[in-house]
């Protein structure tokens, strides 16, 4: 079996303002060399639009450069992606696709599956990367039980 290495998690805001998205496509690079550099290889995403997208995007380009890079999608349900447009959800089946790891967490939609996913990826996770620009999100309350655990956080907003 593949070393897993050290283990990172991505949360972010699902909005990603369109001026932002090349600094921060840039700053996920810079960030997911650094943290490869000191060990980690599995990076966790949770299948989100926006920031996490962006996240997964970025460790499967660079997968061509480090090949012992993972991506593992933890997903909080199967028909997440079920009313989103066609080209969100075509892009969200290729990275399922790509992936190394796909978790799905539950088989539908509950009120609570996206704390759920938030919580799953705090319990496995080193490192926590976001990108959280306000204090009331779930990306915040992700954000915060990353520090209650310890867990250092870079965000990038």
């Amino acid at each position: 079996m593949t070393d897993r290495g050290r283990i990172c998690a991505f949360t972010g805001h699902r909005a990603v303002p369109e001026q932002e998205r090349d600094r921060i496509r840039k700053a996920l690079v810079r960030t997911v060399e650094s943290l490869y550099a000191d060990g980690f290889r599995t990076f966790c995403a949770g299948g989100a639009m926006g920031f996490d997208r962006m996240a997964a995007e970025t460790v499967l380009a660079l997968k061509q450069k480090y090949p012992d890079l993972r991506l593992a999608l933890v997903l909080p349900c199967r028909d997440q992606a079920e009313r989103w447009e066609r080209e969100e959800r075509d892009i969200y089946l290729r990275q399922m696709r790509d992936a190394d790891e796909v978790e799905v967490l539950s088989e539908r939609y509950y009120d609570g599956c996206m704390r759920a996913r938030n919580r799953s990826l705090i319990d496995r996770a080193e490192h926590l990367v976001a990108y959280v620009t306000t204090c009331r999100s779930g990306s915040a309350q992700t954000l915060r039980m990353a520090e209650e655990k310890g867990i250092p956080v870079t965000n990038l907003a």
